[in-house]
This record gives C-alpha cells, sequence and structure tokens, in this order.
C-alpha cells in the first residue's frame, strides 16, 4: 500500500515541473514577442523608406507633368 506521504511526494514533483512548464513556456512568449516587435520595427523602418521613394517618384512625376503642359 502506498503512503500518504509518497503521494504527496508525487504531487510536489509534478507541481515543480509544471510550475518549469509554465516558467519555460512565458520565456518562450517573451522572446517570440520580442521577434516580432523586432519585425515590427524592421517592417516600420523599410515603410517609411517606401514612403519617402513614393513621394520622390509622385514629386517627380507632377514635376514632368508640370513641364509637358508648360511646352503645350
Amino acid at each position: 500500500m502506498t503512503s500518504w506521504h509518497t503521494i504527496n511526494h508525487v504531487f510536489e514533483g509534478w507541481e515543480v515541473i509544471l510550475t518549469t512548464c509554465i516558467q519555460l513556456t512565458d520565456e518562450q512568449i517573451t522572446e517570440e514577442l520580442e521577434k516580432v516587435r523586432e519585425q515590427r520595427f524592421s517592417l516600420q523602418k523599410q515603410l517609411r523608406k517606401t514612403n519617402i521613394k513614393l513621394e520622390k517618384l509622385q514629386f517627380e512625376q507632377n514635376r514632368r507633368r508640370r513641364q509637358k503642359t508648360e511646352k503645350d
């Protein structure tokens, strides 16, 4: 027959294991969140560069239109 002490010890062991798993999961979530933040920052930076290029192209297009209408 198993003693209550042994059963209690087993449950305490499982509690430690489950607590460790939860902590690892929290750490993994934190790491993934940091990766997502870095990706977001990178994408925001690329978007700013793309918007600047777009503005330059639009400016040039408008300039050419003005020149063309002035010639006509």
